[in-house]
């Protein structure tokens, strides 16, 4: 185990200022501190100062190759759900938030996908690559009630895809095979040279070695027809022992036909035996892998698992992908983006290297992204720049078509889509051997990713930006809700300029109306008739002219603006409630509003923008009172034929009437 040396001996080194005398003490301090270690803990020098192999500092350091030990919560909250499809053997897919938060073991799950991952590799050395097949058994105990029982079928994943394989030869420098070379032995592999572009998976010289250092058994077998040989090795205890190694010769590719499965554990469903092909089996070591307390594969990381084939199936390249046998009918990278939403995504293919899409999403939002088959679950450098493409293209859209709305955050936008992110990238830089965030600069990709106008376009013209201007709108309501102090109901009010009628704010409150008249001289005409029908039902309240459009002014200018406040405290309307219920709707002033204007294009104005101003904050009160807001109609135009008289509310109700008697000759008649 490494440590640090004592702080003294830091300062010695690197304070060349020090004087001598000060060096000289440090020194003795450290002495002072080695002896007391010595002393006090019994322990030599040797066991506090020690140096480890590489694979003993793999096992002591796991968090450094594989991710955490420690059972976390996984950063993807999706899992999969899957149905029978009318097709042959074949499993239809939907992703779901899981029900119970995920809890997974990073570590383990990376150890399989580190061979996933290196099966997609071989996806870009040739096109004869086509088939993934994937044997996944958890483990099983005898008695699977309880978790200390002895196991009855230890946990074992085979991972086999087709296409070429690794070629069965000697290595001349080594002097051993290539693959006890690239799979028993750390820092090895073909991923050195950087100047090729490489976008694969690998690069470090850690990969499958890490997978079988924490196996208890790792299992390799490479079919290689060009060279005539099969390649079988096995490891046992943690890559520390080859077991095994056994090399076939004369092997011919004879039959087309697909083979039968291998043994009874292992599946090689769409797989021909006697072409090449690559089989890797593995059994975790969960004690390694510090998952102490289960001998078995934990419930949410087998799950966690199987979500990684799938995305496997959805953003690779290979025609099929099985899982024990069964074929997960998933499509392409755009059909895996439609299996997390009910909603349609908006797909786009950036170029040859770049794939995109961007769907509604009601769970919290996020991505999901991949990077040369990598899932990069935390995200990188390719998640920013996507994102902050979109959310520039939407905030620029909000600015243009709702100049009153708050123009959402870059978080609000985040919060409520998720995009999938399906990339390649030369020589890809991650923040660890996890893999789990890309930190390759944009200008290093190799590849331009700027997503398409046409793209964009769909993206604020459709479903997702209008589900974000509902969520800005109803967040601008909440606001002015906080801004506007609900009224209680109740009969006396002092609002300056009301008429209030004598059952308002009372158990009577529904059978009263309030007339809304346009200024002071309407008033007055409205109180007028109040002398005939009474005051008991009848209120009346004047209007300074037009009163706001609510949907095109800011919240801090309806919050200030006095005509709402006036008109929210005589109705007793409450920006909290609904008015869905009876039991809401008694709790208004007024059962119903009268608007009493002139039936000019003004006097119109005025109705409309009274109707916008409940329908926009209380839709559901219209809808349950479909003639809240009425209308008491004068007459615009009159005309006269002795004593019979004609009424138009309009002036395009009169000029109708005209025109149609003007050709008849009747309207001749009138004056």
């Amino acid at each position: 185990m490494q440590i640090g040396a004592p702080r003294g001996f830091l300062r010695s080194q690197f304070n060349v200022q020090q004087s001598t005398l000060v060096q000289f003490r440090s020194k003795s301090t450290v002495s002072t501190h080695l002896d007391s270690i010595n002393n006090s803990s019994n322990i030599t020098i040797e066991e506090t100062y020690s140096r480890k192999t590489p694979l003993e500092h793999v096992l002591l350091r796991p968090g450094m190759y594989v991710g955490s030990t420690a059972p976390r919560l996984d950063p993807n909250q999706y899992i999969p759900e899957f149905t029978s499809s009318t097709g042959e053997d074949e499993l239809m897919v939907k992703m779901v938030p899981s029900p119970t938060p995920l809890i997974t073991h990073p570590a383990l799950i990376k150890i399989i996908d580190e061979i996933l991952v290196n099966a997609s590799d071989n996806l870009q050395r040739s096109k004869s690559t086509t088939t993934l097949s994937i044997t996944l058994n958890p483990g099983t105990l005898k008695d699977p009630s309880d978790p200390t029982s002895e196991l009855f079928v230890s946990p074992k994943i085979s991972i086999v895809n087709n296409g070429p394989t690794i070629p069965v030869l000697i290595h001349k420098t080594e002097k051993i095979y290539l693959q006890n070379l690239l799979f028993g032995h750390l820092l090895t592999g073909s991923n050195f040279n950087d100047n090729t572009g490489k976008t694969t998976g690998g690069r470090h010289g850690y990969g499958a070695k890490l997978s079988n250092i924490f196996s208890s058994e790792f299992e390799v077998e490479c079919n290689d027809v060009e060279n005539g040989r099969k390649f079988k090795g096995k490891w046992r205890n943690n890559m520390r022992d080859m077991i095994e190694e056994n090399v076939t010769e004369n092997v011919e590719s004879i039959d087309q036909s697909y083979a039968v499965p291998h043994d009874d554990s292992v599946t090689f469903k769409g797989i021909n035996k006697n072409a090449d092909y690559t089989l890797i089996t593995l059994k975790p070591d969960l004690n390694a892998l510090k998952i102490n307390n289960s001998k078995v594969i934990p419930p949410d990381d087998h799950l966690a698992i199987i979500r990684r084939i799938v995305d496997l199936a959805g953003s690779s390249s290979f025609k099929e992908v099985y899982l024990n046998g069964e074929r997960i009918g998933v499509g392409d990278f755009k059909g895996y983006s439609g299996i997390f939403s009910n909603y349609d995504p908006i797909y786009t293919k950036v170029n040859d290297r770049w794939e995109v899409a961007i769907a509604q999403c009601t769970e919290g939002g996020g991505h999901t992204s991949f990077i040369n088959n990598i899932a990069t679950s935390r995200g990188g450098t390719h998640v920013n720049h996507i994102m902050g493409q979109i959310v520039k293209a939407v905030q620029e859209q909000f600015k243009k078509k709702y100049p009153s709305l708050a123009v959402p955050s870059g978080v609000l936008v985040k919060n409520n889509v998720r995009v999938f992110i399906n990339g390649r990238v030369e020589d890809a830089g991650f923040d660890s051997q996890s893999k789990e965030f890309l930190t390759t600069e944009v200008r290093e990709y190799g590849s331009r990713v700027g997503l398409g106008e046409g793209f964009l376009k769909k993206v604020v013209g459709g479903e997702v930006f209008e589900n974000l201007r509902r969520i800005v709108e109803e967040g601008q309501r909440s606001r002015f809700r906080k801004l506007m102090e609900p009224k209680a109901k109740k009969k006396g009010i002092n609002v300056p300029k009301l008429d209030d009628a004598n059952w308002a704010g009372t158990e009577n409150s529904r059978n009263c109306t309030l007339i809304l008249t346009e200024g002071d001289s309407a008033k007055a005409l409205a109180v007028s008739g109040l002398e005939i029908v009474g005051r008991d039902e009848y209120g009346v309240f004047p209007l300074r002219g037009k009163i706001l459009n609510v949907r095109d002014v800011s919240t801090n200018v309806l919050g200030k603006n006095s005509e709402v406040k006036s008109l929210c405290t005589i109705l007793g309307l409450d920006f909290g409630k609904k008015y869905d219920t009876e039991e809401e709707m008694q709790t208004l002033r007024y059962g119903k509003v009268m608007v009493m204007t002139d039936q000019d294009p003004d006097g119109s104005h005025i109705k409309g923008l009274i109707i916008n101003f409940v329908r926009y904050f209380w839709p559901a009160l219209l809808m349950a009172k479909p003639n809240f807001v009425g209308m008491f109609t004068t007459p615009l135009v009159k005309a006269f034929r002795g004593k019979e008289e004609l009424s138009f509310g309009s002036m395009a109700e009169y000029k109708e009437w005209s025109e149609k008697n003007e050709r008849s000759g009747e309207g001749k008649k009138y004056r």
